[in-house]
């Protein structure tokens, strides 16, 4: 969001807003702020509980961990594209596996198809000493 509709949602007035986003270090001469989900979270608290100028220095440390559902919901979010992309990885790594097993397969047919064919003769000389 940026501090124009920060101002416009909570009522509060510009100037106050481009303070917070100041002295939290957000903001940059000559660039439009735009802030994320969090940074605004933490200036729409700040500005709840009415922190002063001589608070400016706990702005960011007393508002962390501040989370809304929509924070929540996009962590959720993210933690399940992990798990996803971890099950992609080892999926690609049982089927690269499953391929070497199934060629040591084909290659050994051959063997098992003469063995089964040896062992199964009735009239073979027996080999045993």
């Amino acid at each position: 969001m940026t501090l124009q509709e920060i101002a416009a949602v909570t009522g509060a007035a510009y100037s106050t807003v481009a303070a917070y986003a100041q002295r939290a270090g957000w903001t940059q001469n000559g660039v439009q702020t735009l802030l994320d989900e969090k940074q605004t979270t933490i200036i729409i608290e700040a500005m709840r509980q009415g922190a002063s100028a001589n608070h400016s220095n706990d702005l960011l440390s007393s508002m962390e961990g501040v989370e809304t559902s929509q924070s929540r919901a996009l962590r959720i979010a993210n933690l399940y594209e992990a798990i996803d992309r971890e099950r992609v990885a080892e999926i690609a790594e049982l089927k690269a596996a499953n391929a070497t097993l199934e060629a040591q397969v084909i290659e050994a047919a051959p063997k098992l198809e003469h063995y089964d064919q040896c062992m199964a003769t009735k009239d073979a000389i027996p080999m045993r000493v």
